[in-house]
C-alpha cells in the first residue's frame, strides 16, 4: 500500500470515528450493536436534559490523554491522543507504519505527518480540519448535541456509569457510550451496510499536565498539501 492510499485511508476511519459520514456510504439503519433494542423516533421534539447535563461536563476538561482502538473492515488502527487549549495531537500505527496528527482547532489546521519520510501533509480550511474536531472526544461531546441526540439505555461498566445514545448527524444514526461522571463519549458505533464501525477509548486521563507544544511541527519536514497528491 502507497503512502497516498495509507492516508486517505486513515482519513476515511477518522471520519468514521467522529461521525463524518459520506452520505452515498450509508444505510437507513440504526446500529444495534448489544442486540435489538426499540428503534428511535425520527425527529424528537427535544433533546432530553439528562443528556444535555451530562454532555457539557466534557467542556470542563482542561486535558486529555488517552488510547484510541478503531476498527473497520477498511482497515484498523491504534493510536494515542493528547489534548490541550484545542492543541490537539494523536500518534498511530497503520499498516505497520506510523502516523501523527495535528491539529489547531481554533486556526482548523490539520497536519499529518509520516516520521519514516519526514513528510507533513497540512490541509486548512477543509474537512480535514473538520475531521480532526469530530474526532477529538471533547469537542464531539458538545457536537453531539447538534445531532438531536436520544437516549436509548444505561450501563455500569467496571464501576463507571454510561448514558448510551443514538445520534444523527446523518438519518443513519451512531451510538455512543458517554461517561457520565465527565461527558465525555468514549465508544461509538455505527453499522455500514454489513459492516461495523467502531471507535474505542481507553486508558482515558484528565485534566493532566501536558506539554504547550504538542502540536509543534518537526522544522525540518518536508511540507506538501493534501490537494496536491
Amino acid at each position: 500500500m502507497n503512502k497516498k492510499n495509507i492516508i486517505i485511508i486513515v482519513i476515511a476511519i477518522i471520519a468514521i470515528g467522529g461521525g463524518a459520514w459520506l452520505a452515498s456510504s450509508l444505510v437507513t439503519e440504526t446500529p444495534q450493536p448489544n442486540g435489538d433494542q426499540a428503534e428511535p423516533s425520527a425527529e424528537p421534539a427535544s433533546i432530553d436534559p439528562e443528556i444535555i447535563n451530562v454532555l457539557e461536563k466534557a467542556q470542563d476538561i482542561s486535558s486529555l490523554q488517552y488510547d484510541i482502538i478503531v476498527t473497520a473492515p477498511e482497515g484498523s488502527f491504534t493510536g494515542q491522543v493528547w489534548y490541550q487549549d484545542n492543541q490537539f495531537k494523536m500518534t498511530m500505527l497503520f499498516d505497520n507504519q506510523e502516523m501523527v496528527v495535528f491539529s489547531d482547532l481554533d486556526q482548523e489546521l490539520a497536519y499529518l505527518y509520516d516520521p519514516s519520510q519526514n513528510k507533513i501533509i497540512e490541509e486548512k480550511r477543509t474537512v480535514v480540519s473538520d475531521l480532526m474536531a469530530e474526532f477529538q472526544l471533547r469537542e464531539l461531546a458538545a457536537k453531539i448535541l447538534d445531532y438531536r441526540p436520544i437516549l436509548v439505555g444505561r450501563e455500569v461498566i467496571e464501576g463507571d456509569h454510561y448514558l448510551v445514545i443514538d445520534y444523527f448527524q446523518y438519518p443513519e444514526g451512531t451510538r455512543a457510550w458517554v461517561l457520565t461522571e465527565r461527558g465525555l463519549p468514549v465508544r461509538m458505533v455505527t453499522q455500514i451496510q454489513d459492516d461495523i464501525i467502531e471507535v474505542r477509548a481507553e486508558n482515558i486521563e484528565f485534566d493532566i499536565d501536558i506539554a504547550d507544544d504538542i502540536s509543534e511541527l518537526p522544522e525540518d519536514a518536508e511540507i506538501d498539501y493534501l490537494s496536491d497528491l
